[in-house]
C-alpha cells in the first residue's frame, strides 16, 4: 500500500506563484497558473474505486492538487500502486519532496523511458496536462498511448476549461477521445473551480 506523507518542509513559494513561474517558462506543458480546486479533484475521481493490484497513473501532477486525493481515495486500498509522470524538473522535485514514498518519473508521458519496466497496465490514467494547447500529433499520440497502455475496462480522464469549449484545441481533444476510446463522456460544468471546468472520460472496452 502507498501511504501519503507530509512534505519534509514547506514549499518556499505558494503553489499559485510557483505554477505561474513554471507556466511563464513553458506554457504549452503547464496547464494552468493556479492549482486545481478540491472540487475539480473530486470530479476527476468520481466513481473510481480501486482494488488490490491496481495501478493508477497521473499525467502532469504539477503541485499535487489531484495527487493528494488519489492517495486518500485510491491508494488506501492495500496493494494499489501509483506512478506520476511530470515533465517539468522543478515540479518533479517538488512532488518527490511533498509526497515521499510515492513514485514519480521525470519525462514526457509519450516516451517509453518515462514508464518503469514491468510496471503492468494501469486501471486508471488521470491527466492534468494541457492537451488542448499541444500540437495535434502530440495530443493524438498521448491519447492513443493512454488507450494502448490501459488494461481492458480501464479509464482515462482529463479536464479542460468551459471557456475553451469553442476553441479548435478542445474540439480536437473531444473528437480524438471519442475516436480512440470505446466510450466517451463529458461531465457537466464544474462551476466551483477557477475557471469552471469540464471532465472528459474515455473508457476502454473490458
Amino acid at each position: 500500500m502507498t501511504k501519503l506523507t507530509s512534505p519534509t518542509k514547506p514549499a518556499p513559494l505558494s503553489d499559485s506563484f510557483f505554477l505561474l513561474r513554471r507556466f511563464l517558462r513553458d506554457p504549452r506543458n503547464i496547464a494552468t497558473i493556479w492549482p486545481s480546486s478540491r472540487v475539480l479533484a473530486e470530479a476527476m475521481l468520481r466513481g473510481l474505486t480501486s482494488e488490490a493490484g491496481d495501478l493508477v497513473v497521473e499525467f502532469g501532477p504539477g503541485t499535487g492538487a489531484f495527487t493528494r486525493l488519489i492517495a486518500e481515495r485510491l491508494l488506501s486500498t492495500p496493494g494499489t500502486r501509483y506512478l506520476g509522470i511530470e515533465g517539468d524538473a522543478k515540479l518533479h522535485a517538488l512532488l518527490e519532496e511533498r509526497f515521499a514514498g510515492m513514485t514519480f518519473s521525470h519525462g514526457r508521458v509519450e516516451a517509453d523511458s518515462s514508464w518503469p519496466q514491468d510496471l503492468g497496465d494501469p486501471r486508471f490514467i488521470l491527466s492534468g496536462l494541457p492537451l488542448i494547447s499541444m500540437p495535434p500529433e502530440v495530443l493524438r499520440t498521448i491519447v492513443e498511448g493512454a488507450y494502448r497502455r490501459l488494461r481492458p475496462g480501464g479509464i482515462f480522464r482529463t479536464f479542460s476549461y468551459v471557456h475553451s469549449t469553442p476553441t479548435p484545441g478542445q474540439r480536437r481533444l473531444r473528437r480524438t477521445m471519442a475516436e480512440v476510446f470505446d466510450s466517451f463522456h463529458t461531465s457537466k460544468p464544474i462551476a466551483r473551480n477557477l475557471p469552471p471546468a469540464l471532465v472528459f472520460t474515455g473508457t476502454k472496452r473490458a
